[in-house]
């Protein structure tokens, strides 16, 4: 009960205001009441006035749990905490979320550069094993046209020299006169046949204009044989001379079978 501090009226302790004087009771504190008979009692009073209970110790204690019970601080509002908490969490997620996509992007880029640096690497050495191939197989080409030039030389020589010393035996004194008097010294059987097997000589071992030889005169190119052979040249001697008198005859002195460097080696010679 909720005794009134105005007029000492004992209202319930669910009244808000005295029924006899109407003053609030808002903040006037319960009345205690007895543990035995459960009467209200003052709370001043040793001993229940009802039944006598002795109510020292007791009233203490209930007085002094209404004033505990009274002082108790008003509830604060527990939402700005949630919030709060919610917002740490999430700056906390996005934190590791964003260190995961960094990791992952390092990652990335460090596998992405090992490939392209693993596929450099392997055009780098195929590039130089097919360079180192073409060398070789230019040096041995090179090599072949070398040999078959040489072989092809020795071949036109000696063909020469045997003509040359047929012709020599022949015509010895003609072979001490100028050119136009050894063509006019040898007979025209002679320096046709000679002829003959010097064009076909020219088109098939040094690859010139069938047309073009075959309009040089027999004579013509058994004086420029015997004079190639009294200067001590070889075969392509002797072709070095015809292709000077007649450019129209093209051809190259390393034959068909020469490549382009080969021609630049000739051009450069006949320069």
């Amino acid at each position: 009960m909720r005794q009134c501090p105005n007029c000492g009226t004992r209202n319930t302790k669910t009244a808000q205001f005295c029924v006899s004087c109407g003053t609030s009771l808002q903040n006037q504190p319960e009345m205690p009441t007895c543990p035995k008979c459960g009467q209200p009692v003052s709370a001043k009073s040793r001993f229940c006035e009802h039944c006598g209970y002795q109510l020292s110790t007791t009233t203490s204690q209930a007085t002094a749990s209404q004033g505990r019970s009274s002082r108790k601080p008003p509830k604060r509002p527990v939402w700005p905490k949630v919030v709060t908490g919610l917002v740490v969490g999430l700056i906390i997620v996005m934190a590791a979320f964003g260190w995961l996509m960094y990791r992952r992007t390092q990652i990335n880029t460090q596998n992405e550069q090992r490939v392209a640096q693993e596929q450099s690497s392997k055009a780098q050495q195929a590039s130089a094993e097919r360079l180192k191939a073409a060398k070789a197989s230019s040096a041995a080409e090179r090599e072949s046209n070398s040999r078959a030039t040489s072989s092809r030389q020795e071949s036109l020589a000696e063909s020469a020299s045997s003509s040359a010393a047929a012709e020599s035996s022949k015509q010895a004194e003609s072979s001490r006169k100028a050119d136009s008097d050894s063509v006019s010294a040898a007979s025209s059987e002679s320096a046709a046949t000679m002829a003959k097997s010097l064009r076909r000589m020219l088109v098939d071992d040094f690859d010139c204009d069938q047309a073009a030889v075959a309009a040089i005169p027999d004579k013509v190119l058994a004086n420029m044989l015997l004079a190639s052979s009294k200067a001590g040249e070889d075969i392509g001697g002797f072709y070095n001379r015809v292709k000077a008198r007649y450019p129209k005859i093209g051809g190259n002195i390393l034959g068909p079978d020469a490549t382009s460097s080969d021609q630049n080696v000739d051009a450069d010679s006949g320069s």
